[in-house]
């Protein structure tokens, strides 16, 4: 069991606007901000890095094959900070995210479900039905579901 949540990240804090109890007294919650990420990465000592997520269930499709896929928008370091090991092409960079690159890399469970045997890399897919993404990095098979990590 502990193997199973070490590939998950053990040592990593999540911080979400979101709470039980302000969605129980129906108040809105506000996203956290750039200013709340920069705040961080200046006042906390003990933290490695302040990656910002998003995450959203959305339609991820390819050559006519859809699937409904847990998504990530995020930066470059996501991967290295849970130790996730790339199989194939390489992870987004700085550069990338500020020429706002269409560039993504997915788990090998949606690439599974996307292309069979087929490799994905510099393959498009369609995320959201809209964004066309370039499938730039493959991450290893983990064990569980795995997501599609994109720049945007």
């Amino acid at each position: 069991m502990i193997a199973q949540f070490s590939v998950l990240g053990t040592n990593l804090l999540v911080v979400s606007p979101f709470s039980g109890q302000r969605e129980a007294l129906n108040r809105s919650v506000q996203p956290l901000t750039d200013s709340d990420i920069q705040s961080l990465r200046r006042e906390a000592t003990t933290l490695r890095d302040v990656i910002p997520v998003a995450r959203l269930d959305q339609d991820v499709s390819h050559d006519g094959l859809h699937h409904w896929l847990r998504t990530t928008g995020t930066l470059p370091g996501f991967a290295d900070l849970h130790s996730w090991t790339l199989v194939g092409g390489g992870m987004f960079d700085l550069t990338d995210v500020a020429q706002r690159a269409k560039g993504c890399v997915m788990g090998a469970t949606p690439a599974r479900l996307l292309f069979g045997d087929a490799d994905p890399l510099g393959q498009t897919i369609t995320v959201g039905g809209v964004l066309p993404c370039r499938v730039v990095g493959l991450l290893a098979t983990k064990g569980y579901s795995a997501e599609t990590i994109s720049t945007t």
